[in-house]
């Protein structure tokens, strides 16, 4: 769980970027 919660904050934080 803590582990795609991770993936999740990654990938969100990956689009804010490329955004």
């Amino acid at each position: 769980l803590i582990m795609f919660e991770l993936a999740y904050l990654l990938s969100k934080d990956t689009n804010e970027q490329l955004w």
